[in-house]
């Protein structure tokens, strides 16, 4: 029996062997399928979408926190600076989506915000920038308030327990260093503006950055923005952030250098706006000079009053404060004021009559008075009377020759009177009357162009009663008579600097502008030299300007203008000194100022006496 059961036991010992190598093969076969699996998934992880997931990887945690650029400088022609920038504390909000992050009310963070910093409610409520229709991703955080005050700072730290999510940065804001000296020109900066958020947007802008919305500051944005710089920061899946990874500062926009010079610019604005202010009683409100190089169309002077303090748009302007310091005086009305000119285009109308042959240097044409139809009669007041050449017309303002020139034009061209409207237009746009300079400003006006095409009103055109234009169109008019014939193009920047920071370091020049003849006048040398020494007659004695310009060491050449506007008339005077080698060209524009000569005229003569430092002169002999 005992041999019977040690004879079955060994019989079934090689089955129980053979049971567990099958099974042990099949477990290192599944165990070897897993990781072969394994290894080939890493594989194509490593080797085949590495980069895709390293991209994916690094966009998810790595982001980036912007620093806002300093903008250029704008720098007066001797370096000067009038626009710089300057500190300020911002208020800044950021929502906390984390798991660990304080819990924010938005509605109480708003509400105690908007008291604090004197806002609406809806308008912080807003700037936070919450909610499923946010603008920005949430690690960002958001504008609320710039400028604010060292007690509404410490007010906030104070309360940061109170307020989740609530900072207060420093940030670079525009500082215009003599208030509203030369701000029709200088401009300022905003927000984007919301009807042109997207074209910012796809500039790259943020919706909360300040640009350039008037003057050099909207024109020259490209070159004064700077490039922001950023901080990179790790943020999880639910935009915590959760370090910080590198800095990159940003660099500051380049610097303008104007062809305006401080001390000369601060002189024409104190001249208009005291003159403004003699004449209040009489109804005058607004005054503009511009004075150019005639030679390369630089500007020397643009100033125009009343004017406004470009820092108060650093931050929200109140009605009240726009009723008392912007309304009625934001408006560039050198570029885009238009203006009845008078009897300062009768050159122009002088040369376009020599130019088509129906006068000459020697023709006589009748002065006086005289009858053009339908009732109307045009009259020199006295001013001149017989026969007289084009050279007299100019030096007595005689508005009867000039329309003996439009009457022997629509002689002397077949077809309508209406026919000559755009033959006039085009000779006095050769000047620069009636279309762009081209000065680097934006928003320049054309000017105002008449509409009703009557016979009377043809003839009108010749001495200045039919078309209104700009005082830059006027200035850049006379520079072309000054110079010779050659309409320069009129600029305010003459350089732009790269910008830096470093203290000494001098500044390299990346651009410098070129002098641009636009056009040259089509006209013979000797009547253009002609209508120039009618000009000059008009300062000499017998002439309309002779009491103005009496006295000064130099010969001067203008041509004085008194235009009826039937609300008062307008005081215009242009012209240009030395009259033998001109050095500036300058209009004087004063609506509803009166005679040309009696109230625009001293304005100029104090403008030449103040660029040739005769102002100085007659100081230092007061003083002894």
């Amino acid at each position: 029996m005992r041999e019977t059961a040690e004879q079955e036991k060994k019989l079934l010992e090689p089955k129980e062997d053979k049971q567990l190598a099958r099974r042990l093969m099949l477990l290192f076969f599944i165990v070897f399928v897993v990781f072969a699996v394994l290894v080939l998934r890493l594989a194509h992880v490593q080797l085949v979408a590495g980069e895709t997931y390293a991209m994916l990887s690094e966009n998810n945690q790595l982001k980036r926190l912007p620093i806002t650029a300093p903008r250029g400088r704008i720098l007066d022609a001797s370096g000067e600076v009038l626009v710089d920038n300057q500190t300020v504390f911002t208020v800044t909000f950021q929502p906390l989506e984390g798991r660990n992050q304080p819990k924010q009310d938005i509605q109480a963070i708003a509400e105690h915000l908007a008291k604090v910093l004197e806002m609406e409610p809806k308008e912080v409520l807003e700037a936070m920038d919450v909610g499923p229709q946010r603008r920005m991703s949430s690690y960002i955080p958001r504008r609320i308030k710039s400028g604010i005050s060292p007690e509404v700072m410490a007010y906030l730290e104070e309360h940061r327990n109170e307020l989740p999510g609530v900072d207060v940065v420093p940030e670079p804001m525009r500082k215009y260093v003599y208030g509203n000296f030369l701000s029709h020109v200088l401009g300022y900066t905003r927000p984007v503006p919301a009807d042109e958020k997207d074209k910012y947007l796809a500039k790259g802008y943020r919706a909360d950055d300040r640009v350039g919305v008037f003057g050099l500051e909207a024109q020259y944005e490209d070159v004064l923005k700077g490039i922001d710089g950023y901080m990179e920061v790790l943020v999880n899946s639910r935009y915590e952030q959760v370090g910080k990874k590198n800095v990159v500062a940003p660099v500051r926009g380049h610097d303008l250098v104007l062809t305006i010079d401080r001390d000369f610019q601060a002189k024409v604005e104190a001249i208009l706006a005291e003159t403004v202010r003699s004449l209040a009683k009489k109804g005058v409100r607004q005054a503009s000079a511009v004075v150019l190089d005639p030679k390369t169309g630089a500007v020397k002077a643009m100033a125009n009053y009343p004017n406004f303090d470009p820092n108060i748009f650093n931050g929200k302007i109140s009605p009240e404060v726009y009723a008392k310091e912007i309304q009625g005086r934001e408006q560039n009305i050198a570029i885009n004021g238009s203006y009845t000119p008078g009897s300062v285009v009768k050159p122009a109308t002088v040369l376009m009559g020599m130019h088509e042959g129906v006068i000459t240097p020697k023709s006589r044409l009748p002065a006086g008075v005289i009858h053009i139809g339908g009732g109307r009669t045009v009259s020199d007041g006295g001013r001149a009377s017989g026969m007289i050449t084009a050279k007299v017309a100019l030096q007595r303002s005689s508005n009867v020759f000039m329309v003996g020139i439009g009457e022997r034009m629509v002689k002397r061209h077949p077809g309508p009177y209406q026919d000559l409207f755009p033959v006039f237009d085009r000779y006095y746009q050769m000047f620069g009357l009636g279309q762009k300079t081209g000065i680097d400003l934006p928003k320049e006006s054309i000017g105002l162009r008449g509409r009703d095409k009557y016979y009377g009103n043809l003839l009108y055109m010749t001495f200045g009663q039919y078309h209104n234009y700009t005082p830059i169109q006027l200035a850049q008019y006379v520079a072309t008579i000054a110079n010779g014939g050659y309409r320069m193009q009129p600029y305010l920047v003459q350089e732009i600097r790269r910008g830096t920071d470093r203290p000494g370091e001098e500044a390299e020049v990346i651009w410098r502008k070129t002098p641009k003849v636009l056009n040259r006048l089509p006209m013979n040398p000797a009547y253009i030299k002609d209508v120039q020494e009618g000009m000059r007659m008009v300062a000499s004695p017998g002439g309309t300007g002779y009491r103005v310009y009496q006295g000064l060491p130099f010969q001067v050449a203008a041509k004085t203008g008194t235009a009826q506007t039937g609300a008062g008339d307008n005081s215009l005077i242009l012209g240009y000194a030395p009259y033998h080698n001109p050095e500036i060209a300058f209009v004087v524009v004063i609506p509803k100022g009166g005679a040309g000569s009696a109230v625009s005229g001293p304005v100029s003569r104090k403008i030449i006496e103040a660029y040739f430092g005769l102002d100085k002169k007659e100081t230092q002999g007061e003083d002894r």
